[in-house]
């Protein structure tokens, strides 16, 4: 069948050592996700297609892997997904570093995963004026705070390392030096980017600035980045931070708090800290709250800022591990608790005005609800973090310069529970709806504003970076949301790149949910199109009739009328045993599929139904 030919001709063009199938090892890896909860082994509707992982070395691999997916209408995606080998000497390599959105949009079922995982060069010009570090796509953080370390600067990047530059960048980013630089995308100089068309684009503000526009807040929505060049900043001396942990008293969090909301509001920019709750490692089954502490200074300066958080709380810290320390050491610290694996999901809330002390308690007595009467795993581990960034150069940008919004003076929260079954998959995604709803909903009780309508405010929408449930693109873009819809339709019409439920473009019409109605199976699996649509992409005429049989496409006859001897295929479809004993489900899966398959010319199609079962046996 074309999907067949799809792999074929990928493996054509690219070779077999960056294409890989279900079975090996290479595939395997390429579907692990931080959050297994939105891993997706690539099963389909059909089993007769289960997707293919592609290795791309080159942006020029990108563009070919891209163009042969659309000819061929399968579904796309990637991921930012690299093993790290930069770790601290207790802890384990981390499998799942990159990837580490929980929306599942960097997974696909059965279609093509693009894995950048071997896009990791990283190169530093230290004598430029302002110096720069550019790195591929599927560099982690780690890689890229250790690269610039060595010739003493600093970017603003993850606070956990493990995660990729990719989606932490195009959704802003956020980071320890925020407060002097801005976010990421603030200090993002130029990005090379491939289209949907398959063009090779490098974008800034003299060079494709719309497109450059888009990509500072939008960019996985018009493309894959296979390369950014940064502002990097000096960092001659070490940082001074870490780790405070305190029992989940009233009297501890309302101190913690309270304590942060200053930092805050008096900081030069220089100090920020993290709140929040968790199980650490260390103290299994054991709630605890902590607060995350930065200052860039000498330990002096930062052991002095900090000292009222410990020698006035009213409760002895459990454990402290304020020191001083070199810059990406720094970035180390939350990424340990982060490196477990567990199935995930996060949501974010952006609010206004100082974090009361009630909101935060509030958020903890829901989570010690959530996990006493209806998810026990999640009391294993499991986080709700609240972000104090000195605000100044962040807001210091217009929201309207770039398609990232959140420019209003807020802060951030993110609740991410971490369970192991998949029956608690439901419960926990309206677990963490609910309670972000009922942050923004105390803290505008507590400091009389109302935070519902905050959406609606020039320069706030959600930070699409700790949204794991698919919030409206208008509501994360707010006033520029229409500008993007005009980009997107400028550069990708066609809707390449939709697994996000964001922007899509004009030209289309009618919504995504209109067109997967009528032709679902076509989108997913590529029925419709033969191999002979397909020119080589090496600029070669090749005879696609000298193929083995094995590798050979049926001929599309260009007329009508289907002249010849048939090709006949057959479409195995397993479904679990409740929706294949003669349910109503299962016909109208037959009927999609015939619908589809009655485009092909030239084709006999031989539909046989078995339960999942006996397919799983038959595949084994």
């Amino acid at each position: 069948m074309a999907l067949s030919y799809f792999i074929s001709d990928l493996q054509r063009v690219l070779g077999t050592e960056k294409v890989f199938t279900a079975g090996s090892q290479e595939y395997k890896q390429g579907l692990k996700r931080w959050a297994s909860s939105i891993e997706k082994p690539a099963w389909p509707v059909l089993t007769i297609f289960k997707g293919v992982v592609v290795y791309p070395t080159s942006p020029q691999d990108v563009a070919t892997s891209i163009k042969l997916a659309t000819q061929y209408s399968i579904p796309l995606t990637s991921v930012c997904g690299k093993p790290s080998t930069h770790r601290l000497p207790h802890q384990r390599p981390d499998n799942r570093a990159g990837g580490h959105g929980t929306s599942g949009d960097s997974s696909t079922d059965g279609g093509l995963l693009i894995n950048l995982r071997r896009l990791n060069h990283i190169s530093v010009s230290a004598t430029s004026k302002p110096p720069t570090l550019t790195c591929g796509g599927g560099s982690l953080w780690c890689e890229i705070d250790v690269a610039a370390a060595q010739h003493s600067l600093s970017l603003v990047g993850g606070t956990v390392n493990n995660t990729g530059v990719a989606g932490y960048t195009t959704g802003g980013g956020f980071g320890w030096l925020s407060g002097r630089y801005g976010l990421a995308i603030d200090n993002l100089l130029s990005a090379e980017i491939v289209l949907a068309d398959g063009r090779i684009a490098t974008c800034s503000a003299t060079s494709e600035p719309d497109l450059f526009w888009a990509v500072r807040g939008a960019g996985h929505m018009f493309g894959i980045i296979t390369s950014f060049t940064f502002r990097a900043h000096p960092q001659p001396d070490p940082v001074y931070g870490g780790m405070v942990v305190f029992p989940p008293s009233g009297p501890a969090i309302s101190h913690m708090i309270t304590f942060a909301n200053r930092i805050q509001q008096s900081s030069d920019g220089r100090t920020a800290m993290f709140c929040g709750f968790t199980t650490p490692p260390f103290m299994p089954g054991k709630r605890i709250i902590f607060a995350c502490c930065f200052h860039d200074g000498p330990a002096s300066e930062g052991s002095s800022i900090f000292a009222p958080l410990l020698a006035d709380a009213p409760v002895p810290p459990i454990r402290s591990t304020l020191a001083s320390m070199p810059y990406p050491a720094m970035n180390e610290v939350l990424a340990m608790a982060a490196s477990s694996e567990g199935r995930r999901v996060s949501k974010g809330a952006s609010y206004q005005g100082a974090l009361p002390p009630r909101a935060f308690e509030r958020v903890l007595e829901l989570y010690e609800d959530f996990v006493a009467n209806a998810c026990p795993e999640a009391g294993e581990s499991g986080a709700c973090l609240f972000e104090f960034y000195p605000l100044d150069k962040v807001c210091g940008v217009g929201a309207r310069e770039m398609a990232f919004v959140n420019r209003a003076r807020h802060s951030n929260a993110m609740i991410i529970p971490r369970w192991r079954s998949e029956r608690y998959d439901p419960i926990c995604r309206e677990f963490t709806r609910t309670a972000m709803e009922e942050l923004k909903r105390v803290v505008g009780e507590e400091n009389g504003r109302d935070q519902d309508g905050q959406e609606e405010l020039e320069g706030l929408g959600e930070y699409c970076n700790y949204d794991g449930l698919g919030t409206k693109a208008e509501r994360t873009f707010g006033a520029n949301f229409e500008r993007l819809v005009e980009l997107k339709t400028r550069y990708d019409p066609e809707n390449v790149f939709d697994k996000t439920s964001g922007v899509r473009a004009a030209s289309e019409g009618r919504s995504k949910t209109e067109k997967e109605r009528e032709a679902p199976l076509e989108k997913k699996t590529g029925l419709s199109h033969s191999a002979d649509e397909l020119l080589p992409l090496d600029g070669t005429e090749e005879d696609r009739s000298t193929r083995s049989p094995s590798s050979t496409a049926p001929t599309t006859p260009t007329s009508d009328t289907v002249s010849g001897p048939q090709v006949t295929h057959e479409i195995v479809i397993s479904a679990k045993p409740d929706i294949y004993e003669g349910s109503s489900r299962m016909e109208e899966i037959l009927k999609e599929v015939r619908n589809a398959t009655a485009k092909m010319q030239g084709v006999n199609v031989v539909v046989t139904m078995r339960p999942l079962a006996t397919a799983q046996e038959e595949d084994r």
